[in-house]
């Protein structure tokens, strides 16, 4: 068998067995916790937007996933729901100009830091966190 046949078999498999294949993958990579989209202003004005992962014990701590430039809230799915499943709520949220959030990024990264204030604000008010919130960035 030459590689360019081998190489036809592997682009030729059925594409229900593909898309099987594709769907049990992500269901048991999937999260078994609530998970919610949520928006909030920032002070200057801004529309976040951002996911919340409901922690196992109701209430609990929680924690602001801040993603890398030019990145998204969803680089932390995996995490977030882990970090769900123990009991620690988590906020990945999409920094302004990146993702679902509204805003422009320029030279200037300073406004960002209010996209974190308002985040932790959003945390403040829930009644299902306990009041200890930490921050976690890439």
């Amino acid at each position: 068998m030459t590689p360019q046949t081998r190489s036809r078999r592997v682009r030729s498999a059925p594409p229900r067995l593909v898309t099987f294949a594709l769907v049990i993958w992500c269901g048991f990579s999937g999260s078994l916790h609530a998970s919610q989209r949520v928006s909030f202003r920032t002070d200057d004005g801004v529309i976040l937007a951002a996911t919340w992962y409901e922690p196992a014990g109701r209430t609990g701590p929680a924690v602001i996933l801040v993603h890398m430039l030019h990145r998204t809230r969803r680089d932390f799915d995996g995490l977030a729901s882990r970090l769900a499943s123990e009991g620690i709520g988590a906020l990945a949220l999409d920094l302004r100009g990146h993702g679902e959030s509204g805003g422009m990024v320029g030279a200037d990264f300073t406004p960002m830091a209010a996209d974190v204030r308002a985040a932790r604000h959003f945390l403040a008010t829930r009644g299902d966190v306990s009041g200890r919130i930490g921050v976690l960035g890439a």
